[in-house]
């Protein structure tokens, strides 16, 4: 989904600054998978394990820049000499170009949407106008801590 060198917007301006470059994948969504250990008996076990081929990017540190009018654009600058790092969660950003990809065509891909952040697990609703947290715990009856480990593992 998203890999070093893609350009992103960001859904709400920081500092001014309205785009990025993810410069580092900082946290990844780990894929559960079970593995069957076998022996002379037939199956000695399963093990639940991350699968680490599948992880999807979770946070991700970017460079941020400002497009300008001309064609160029303003980076974020730590000190005269080195540009900023800023982190932002995936569900915070929209991916409009690939590195890997050549041309100059540009999409708009809402990660969260693409990655079912942006929706509740149980009724679809779409999340973008209240708090997820609540939603979970007045509409389904979830427990305040099933919720917040939704989110923390979700989100």
């Amino acid at each position: 989904m998203i890999n070093l060198g893609d350009i992103v917007r960001l859904k709400k301006p920081h500092e001014g600054y309205t785009h990025g470059i993810v410069a580092e994948i900082v946290s990844t969504f780990h894929k559960r998978i079970s593995v069957a250990r076998f022996g002379e008996g037939g199956v000695l076990g399963v093990t639940n394990t991350k699968d680490e081929s599948r992880a999807m990017p979770r946070n991700v540190s970017l460079y941020l820049f400002k497009p300008g009018e001309d064609g160029g654009a303003e980076l974020l600058m730590a000190t005269e000499h080195l540009p900023k790092f800023c982190d932002f969660h995936v569900s915070e950003l929209v991916l409009i170009k690939k590195a890997n990809e050549t041309g100059y065509g540009e999409k708009e891909i809402d990660i969260a949407g693409v990655l079912g952040l942006d929706r509740c697990p149980e009724c679809g609703k779409n999340f973008r106008e209240q708090n997820p947290a609540k939603h979970l715990m007045d509409k389904h009856g979830w427990s305040e801590e099933k919720a917040t480990i939704w989110l923390c593992l979700n989100i």
